[in-house]
């Protein structure tokens, strides 16, 4: 099936479309996460055969994803960008949200993780809980061009968390020096 995909299409679609509503309900942002963590294979993912995340509804004031929150919209993005999904969005961009356009969707640094010519997706390696709604947190990694790697870690609690990022999650030796950058915060 993936062969005949790739030879038809850019992209395979890797979540359900029966969901019209996306935000932070069982239907919507976590849901298509959780169906990317089961049906997107990263091996699968390179130029000219992406995994797709489907619509990505970022910054549209509520009109469809139940107005979530300047860091749920970062969440979204990352994710989207860090699986190598398409970043289609679903939002009009006459009334989208001044503030979150700026931060979200025109961040030229997670726009380039996801763009990243390299083109493989990011992976799961790290998830605290097992199920829905039980899982509490995600760390996610992608290898880069350049040797270099992308990494969201994603709280899914509504409690803040801390979280820690091992190199061991890279497959990187633990002594090798890095330099790491927010791409949020910079």
């Amino acid at each position: 099936l993936v062969e005949y995909v790739n030879n038809a299409d850019n992209w395979y679609s890797t979540t359900p479309d029966d969901c019209l509503y996306i935000g932070p309900t069982p239907c919507g942002m976590i849901t298509n996460i959780d169906a990317v963590v089961q049906m997107a294979q990263p091996s699968n993912s390179a130029p000219g055969s992406w995994n797709d995340a489907d619509m990505l509804q970022v910054c549209d004031g509520g009109h469809h994803n139940g107005g979530m929150t300047l860091t749920e919209y970062q969440a979204s993005f990352s994710i989207w960008s860090i699986i190598a999904s398409p970043l289609i969005l679903s939002a009009n961009l006459l009334t989208v949200d001044a503030e979150c356009l700026k931060t979200v969707i025109m961040n030229k640094e997670v726009i380039a993780v996801n763009q990243d010519p390299l083109g493989s997706a990011g992976v799961l390696v790290h998830q605290v809980g097992t199920t829905t709604p039980t899982i509490l947190e995600q760390i996610w990694t992608r290898k880069l061009v350049g040797g270099r790697y992308a990494a969201v870690m994603f709280n899914r609690d509504q409690t803040p968390r801390n979280m820690t990022l091992f190199w061991k999650y890279f497959g990187l030796d633990p002594t090798q020096k890095m330099n790491v950058h927010d791409l949020w915060t910079s």
